[in-house]
């Protein structure tokens, strides 16, 4: 058996980071965030337009994952984006996010595992954000991605702790949201550029039949299928969101979210229709008492 070659060593991995690296956004981000995840589709409804007005929007809090999107950080270890998988998110909200900010953010690899069985490693990726002026912590978001053709020397074997799978019942309540079939043209806005989202030719050279839903606009949509469905779009009751990737999705198609109610929070499945496939697994969101 021939020697492996290994991309980088582990203690030089787990250096890798950003400290206190500034980002902002404003009102409008805001705005085209919630457009990007079916907010608004219901274009009389009150409750989602309440997160597209001008004055102080309401903010899910999904929308930390491109409050500080930083693209380029894993990719600079020497990773190919194009063999990048996206695996899971998650987010922990500490203070609900203002309408417009400026925030520091702090990213660390807080692991690697080798997967010696796919000649790759999987990462975790630890972003920490806070207020610019006062400091105050906002929010802890967890990703976990699956770098193919890439390998750390030193990384121990292994894998992160699973989500929990959802309860073995019926779920309690179903939301389902239409998805536009300009839904990636629009994500695409706020930092995801990858051509699998817009291009055709590219999205089919790489065997899918179209462009593809970004695994992040899918998560903001569960999120916000999670408001309606258990909170009536009360975003001071939810504390986090978390959720594996399962399968791409089309622009266009419906997403069926199937929601399990539980004293600690929610669990959600996600899936596609009409084909009927899951596309999240695993959710989980904390909920708190009316």
């Amino acid at each position: 058996m021939g020697s492996i070659d290994y991309t980088l060593d582990y203690d030089r991995v787990r250096a890798h980071r950003r400290v206190a690296a500034e980002h902002e956004y404003d009102v409008a981000r805001v705005q085209l965030y919630g457009v990007g995840v079916g907010l608004g589709f219901e274009h009389q409804n009150q409750r989602q337009l309440a997160f597209l007005r001008d004055d102080s929007p309401e903010v899910l809090p999904t929308f930390a994952t491109v409050a500080a999107w930083d693209v380029q950080f894993l990719l600079e270890l020497g990773i190919d984006w194009s063999k990048l998988i996206h695996a899971s998110q998650s987010v922990e909200i500490i203070t609900p996010l203002p309408s417009a900010a400026r925030l520091t953010a702090d990213v660390s690899i807080e692991a690697a595992y080798d997967k010696p069985d796919r000649n790759s490693t999987i990462f975790v990726v630890k972003t920490e954000l806070r207020a610019c002026d006062s400091g105050t912590a906002l929010a802890v978001l967890r990703s976990v991605s699956l770098a193919r053709d890439f390998r750390v020397a030193g990384a121990p074997v292994g894998k992160p702790t699973r989500l929990a799978s959802p309860p073995g019942r019926e779920p309690d309540i179903t939301v389902t949201l239409p998805t536009s079939t300009q839904v990636a043209l629009v994500y695409r806005l706020l930092g995801g550029r990858s051509l699998i989202h817009f291009d055709p030719v590219v999205a089919k050279a790489q065997g899918f039949d179209g462009p593809i839903m970004h695994g992040l606009s899918a998560f903001g949509h569960a999120c916000h299928a999670t408001l309606r469905g258990v909170c009536d779009y009360d975003v001071s009751r939810m504390q986090g969101f978390a959720a594996d990737f399962s399968t791409p999705i089309y622009p266009g198609e419906t997403l069926e979210t199937r929601l399990w109610k539980t004293a600690a929070g929610v669990h959600f499945e996600t899936y596609a229709l009409p084909r009927d496939v899951k596309v999240l697994a695993n959710g989980f969101a904390p909920i708190s008492p009316r």
